[in-house]
């Protein structure tokens, strides 16, 4: 048992070790020993508990969800009319749904909402709308049967990543799946109504990571992994989507003869507040392991181009949120909130190329 007073000062200084707690509290180094070791196993027991009943959580709903009616199942309408036969990829990451942004307007010094959940639907119509529009342009010579959506990572927000994030959200963990699951569940109804076929090809980002500080666990374990998940078992009735939702932190798909390396770039460090040289060489080494045309990442908020060869690059997709104040007090930059939408040819892995501005 460890005693109450040391209980206390622990929850309070998790990270305190045997000396701290000699010095503080003039404790044998003996019992700062037992209490140190005893406090972790028990913060690991709760771990595993919440590992278990998140598991309990999810097969319950899952079992529920294949016992009701069918969900969806989408009409579609060829909207293309030309002959040349491509595919086409949308880059989805960093949503944070349920993220709440303000920023400094520098024209009247007042703070301003730049992203909430309301936001956030209107710009999932908004991409909608421009993918719409592109088709319109490139409808009278392509035959685009097939849209890839690579879900790049932190499709939720989570509630408890970093102490004080209660006060940037407008939604718990729960709700967040729950309600953004919805509104993606209409935007896939959309692309449906677009391509002959959609593949939807998932890696979790850091936020959805179930623990507040940042430990191994499982790609399963994220909340980006049941996320999609969840989507999955909605369009079960409908054959023409089909969902590769990766057991690991990345995938490595294949468009005609072209690889793409896909992860949310979260492992990649930046030097001097800068990313471009963690992501230039951390892209080099992985393309000697697995050889990749185009690698895709999200996580730094910004739309990026870099070239890791004269036959490869890395293409970083922005993110949701217009003014980001995370990364103006980091980078010191603006974030714009945009997606990457391209096109795969026989002949390219990158044949033409779009930024949705939401």
């Amino acid at each position: 048992m460890i005693p109450e007073e040391v209980r206390q000062y622990l929850d309070k200084n998790p990270k305190a070790g045997r000396r701290m707690l000699v010095k503080k509290l003039g404790i044998s180094e003996n019992l700062a020993r037992f209490c140190v070791k005893a406090y972790k196993d028990n913060i690991s027991d709760k771990i595993i508990d919440n590992n278990q009943a998140l598991e309990k959580f999810v097969n319950r709903f899952s079992d529920q969800i294949r016992k009701s009616p069918i969900f969806i199942d989408v009409p579609y309408h060829n909207p293309f009319t030309g002959k040349v036969q491509e595919d086409a990829v949308l880059l989805l990451s960093d949503m944070h749904i349920g993220r709440k942004n303000t920023f400094l307007n520098p024209a009247n010094n007042q703070q301003e909402l730049t992203y909430n959940f309301d936001i956030m639907v209107k710009q999932a119509n908004r991409l909608v709308e421009s993918m719409w529009k592109i088709i319109s342009l490139l409808k009278s010579g392509y035959q685009i049967d097939r849209l890839w959506v690579f879900s790049l990572g932190d499709i939720v927000d989570n509630d408890f990543i970093f102490k004080g994030q209660p006060f940037f959200i407008d939604l718990t963990i729960g709700d967040q799946i729950w309600k953004g699951v919805a509104v993606v569940a209409d935007m896939f109804k959309s692309f449906l109504e677009l391509f002959k076929e959609v593949r939807v090809v998932v890696v979790p980002g850091n936020h959805g990571r179930h623990t507040p500080r940042r430990e191994a666990s499982p790609a399963t374990s994220n909340f980006d992994y049941h996320f999609f998940r969840i989507m999955e078992l909605m369009f079960r009735a409908e054959d023409r989507i089909k969902f590769d939702i990766s057991p690991d932190y990345f995938y490595y798909p294949k468009i005609y003869n072209w690889r793409y390396m896909i992860h949310h770039g979260d492992d990649v460090y930046s030097w001097m507040s800068l990313p471009y040289y963690g992501i230039s060489r951390k892209s080099k080494a992985r393309r000697n392991e697995f050889p990749y045309h185009i690698e895709c990442i999200g996580h730094f908020h910004t739309s990026l181009v870099i070239p890791t060869s004269s036959q490869s690059y890395t293409i970083v997709n922005a993110s949701w949120i217009n003014k980001e104040i995370y990364a103006w007090e980091k980078f010191g930059i603006l974030s714009k909130a945009e997606q990457t939408f391209f096109g795969v040819s026989p002949k390219r892995p990158r044949s033409w190329s779009f930024e949705l501005e939401l």
